[in-house]
């Protein structure tokens, strides 16, 4: 799996009102303007990282760190609903890596929010940098 999608596996495991595939999706962001995709949601992406660092251990390849954008979005008249997934989504990652993870970090103290969307809806931002150790499959 990619690193995005271990991040939004984890975050529907930890979040009981997150469920992966329904209100919580590996990729970027969609507009919920057919009504198929709920007002209430994360988007997780990858979004880059640092080179692969050589690793000397025992059958090692490397370690690799991932950032990882995660949207949170809320319908326009919550708002400070929404801004409490965000905190929690961010407290459910910084300094709780998912299983084969060293590390994860967020980048900010608190989610940034970002603007409002076409409808109306809230969105934040939070960043999250991930360290693996081994090769990408592990």
């Amino acid at each position: 799996m990619t690193v995005a999608q271990d991040i939004a596996t984890s975050l529907s495991l930890r979040l009981l009102e997150l469920s992966l595939g329904v209100n919580c999706f590996y990729g970027p962001y969609l507009y919920s303007d057919d009504n198929l995709i709920p007002f209430r949601c994360v988007f997780v992406v990858e979004s880059g990282g640092l080179d692969v660092f050589p690793y000397n251990g025992e059958d090692r390849n490397g370690e690799r760190r991932t950032r990882v954008d995660i949207t949170i979005r809320e319908n326009k008249e919550q708002f400070g609903r929404g801004e409490d997934l965000a905190v929690r989504v961010s407290d459910a990652l910084d300094m709780n890596p998912p299983v084969g993870y060293v590390e994860t970090r967020t980048i900010n103290t608190s989610p940034i929010y970002l603007r409002k969307d076409d409808v109306g809806s809230h969105l934040w931002l939070v960043n999250v940098d991930t360290l693996k150790v081994g090769t990408p499959s592990v």
